[in-house]
């Protein structure tokens, strides 16, 4: 997570595996995704942190 001049950013290490149904997330590498957040929007912001923890579980 960092903060940028207009909101925070959270990155996500695996984003690659992650659904992006909001079309949110950012990045073109091979693996990590970043969502940028400029308003708080809770239903958005849960559906990538869950994604991400259930991700996380899963690829060890």
């Amino acid at each position: 997570m960092r903060t940028t001049k207009n909101g925070v950013d959270i990155g996500f290490l695996k984003g690659v595996h992650m659904v992006d149904t909001y079309n949110q997330l950012t990045g073109t590498g091979k693996v990590m995704r970043v969502l940028p957040i400029k308003t708080v929007e809770l239903k958005v912001i849960t559906h990538y942190l869950t994604q991400a923890i259930d991700i996380n579980r899963a690829i060890r």
